[in-house]
């Protein structure tokens, strides 16, 4: 695993001055520092801190959502850019399962008459959500978005596997998932 490491070199000294609170004697030697009447004395005695994080990874693994299309495993940037630009814009994120995923859709998805993609359901099978666009699920370690275990890719492409089609019955919208053909069939 890799981290990053932040080290802090402080310094330290020592100024009595006098002042009607701590506030105010703070906000003097604060002045004094920033107007260039005060210098550190070259003598003065550094102090090391380092923190110490996980480094956020440049790719993670995510089961690409497209309309139209299976959906498959690939890499994508962990930049908020690289991110937007997968799913065509703005992101929003849906918690709707309850394993450690996140689903991670364009915020303006209907709004913009993008492509339907796949249905959302509920444990009765009832349709609570169309996605719209491209989106994409990844692994949700509770700080940020990481790569999609090899469990939930697995679990997640069966369950997501084909693009739906959508159509209303009674009043109700119903979707059908279909095979998509091959590139080389259209």
């Amino acid at each position: 695993m890799k981290y990053d490491v932040t080290v802090f070199k402080t310094s330290q000294d020592k100024i009595t001055v006098e002042a009607a609170s701590q506030d105010e004697a703070e906000k003097n030697v604060s002045e004094l520092f920033y107007s260039g009447e005060y210098v550190f004395p070259e003598d003065a005695e550094p102090y090391f801190n380092f923190e110490a994080e996980e480094a956020k990874p440049e790719k993670i693994k995510v089961l690409l959502l497209e309309p139209d299309k299976v959906a498959k495993v690939v890499e994508i940037g962990t930049s908020l850019e690289a991110m937007q630009k997968v799913v065509d814009g703005m992101i929003e994120t849906a918690y709707y399962f309850d394993d450690p995923v996140v689903l991670v859709v364009n915020d303006e998805g209907k709004i913009n008459g993008m492509p339907l993609n796949r249905g959302i359901y509920d444990q009765n099978k009832k349709l609570v959500d169309i996605i719209a666009g491209t989106a994409f699920l990844c692994g949700d370690n509770g700080e940020r978005f990481s790569d999609l275990s090899d469990e939930m890719i697995k679990k997640y492409s069966q369950k997501l596997k084909y693009p739906e089609r959508f159509f209303r019955v009674n009043g109700d919208i119903k979707g059908v998932p279909f095979k998509p053909m091959k590139e080389h069939e259209r």
